[in-house]
């Protein structure tokens, strides 16, 4: 996470200093986020759910678990996204593009462990929904294997 967080901040502004991201700001946020920050807690439990069968949204998890907080790593995984998809960096941000294909229920959260083939794969989001029908998935509920998608082609 933290290498593609560097990345991707040095691409967009090369001016940011590499020192910062080892820093309170840049390790010690990613720490308190991935040990016990809301968004840590909220995807767990969402994806507690996903595995069991039993799917829940996230605006429906924010509001019964954070009492009033708001939940940014969803918003913020959707702004990043955006960005990846507009200059065609999926392949060079693999755990931030599966992970929000994943967050967007487009992946299962198990392909979390598969990051890179969830970044590679043929994907588009119109297609995403026909790939989890054709496996007999009901919508809305994630399955419990990951789908079988063919490897992009390489671009010349």
């Amino acid at each position: 996470g933290l290498t593609e967080m560097r990345k991707f901040s040095q691409a967009l502004f090369p001016s940011v200093r590499e020192e910062t991201f080892f820093m309170g700001c840049g390790i010690g946020d990613l720490l308190a986020t991935c040990y016990g920050g809301r968004n840590r807690k909220v995807a767990e439990a969402w994806t507690q759910l996903q595995v069991a069968g039993k799917p829940a949204s996230f605006a429906d998890l924010e509001r019964d678990m954070l009492k009033g907080q708001k939940l940014q790593g969803v918003l913020t995984s959707n702004e990043v996204q955006e960005v990846i998809k507009a200059k065609k960096w999926e392949r060079e941000y693999p755990l931030f593009t599966t992970v929000n294909r994943i967050v967007t229920g487009n992946l299962p959260p198990s392909w979390v462990f598969r990051f890179k083939e969830g970044a590679s794969a043929a994907y588009a989001d119109s297609v995403a929904s026909d790939v989890m029908l054709d496996m007999g998935i009901e919508a809305g509920v994630m399955p419990k294997r990951a789908p079988k998608l063919k490897p992009a082609p390489v671009a010349a």
